[in-house]
């Protein structure tokens, strides 16, 4: 049972790594590490979890073997989201961050202020960047 939860947990966070590969935005460099990271924390934990599930402390030599499973587990996730984190910020450091469409257009919106002098009206911007 544990080798499918390391198999899920690889497939669930190399996907979302993936994702944010081919959906290369200024959003993704910012968010997709710590995404990938917290991810990996969780499924770490959880991998140690399900090792502690079934152990028993009155029957060590059989508990030890599922114990150890676990832990490498959680170890093998954190390995596997680490290197993909990784492939995110070195892609930014060869290629640079994603670019802005030549056309201007962003998602985001703009607010209308009032100005300084009465009547007088200033364009705030409120995209990402």
């Amino acid at each position: 049972m544990s080798q499918r939860f390391t198999q899920f947990s690889t497939v669930l966070i190399s996907s979302i790594a993936l994702l944010f590969h081919i959906r290369w935005s200024r959003r993704a460099t910012a968010l997709g590490p710590t995404i990938l990271t917290t991810l990996g924390i969780f499924f770490c934990f959880a991998g140690i979890a399900w090792g502690l599930l079934d152990f028993d402390p009155n029957d060590v030599r059989r508990g030890v073997p599922h114990l150890l499973g676990g832990i490498r587990n959680g170890v093998l996730v954190i390995r596997g989201w680490d290197i993909l984190a990784l492939t995110l910020k070195i892609r930014v450091a060869l290629f640079g961050d994603a670019t802005v469409p030549a056309s201007g257009a962003q998602e985001g919106s703009t607010v209308e202020r009032p100005g300084p002098f009465a009547g007088a009206a200033q364009s705030v911007d409120c995209r990402w960047r």
